[in-house]
């Protein structure tokens, strides 16, 4: 059976990845892939940013040639809490979610 696969976490969200990218701001990927290549990674700073951006993940190779996996992070839910006002309505046997309405 082979090993798992290392894999790097890339230092933004894949939705601040498209926004950067939309808006042109490549800085920060550059140094990302810059300081890949530092620790000793082959990557090139557009393909890395094109396979995020279209699969969430890139392979990029580590100094012996093996391939080594970066992913997007991906953000903690949000889990809201839940109130007393909520615990009540569904004691009481109604939704807590808001109802939609629809007029004939």
């Amino acid at each position: 059976m082979f090993p798992n696969k290392p894999t790097l976490q890339a230092p933004l969200t894949g939705q601040a990845l498209r926004l950067s990218v939309a808006a042109n701001q490549t800085a920060q990927w550059t140094a990302y892939a810059q300081s890949l290549r530092v620790a000793g990674y082959r990557v090139d700073p557009a393909r890395l940013a094109e396979q995020l951006l279209r699969n969430g993940c890139a392979s990029v190779q580590d100094a012996f040639g093996h391939e080594v996996t970066v992913q997007v992070r991906v953000p903690e839910p949000v889990v809201t809490g839940v109130t007393a006002e909520a615990v009540g309505l569904a004691e009481d046997g109604h939704s807590a979610e808001p109802a939609f309405h629809i007029a004939c």
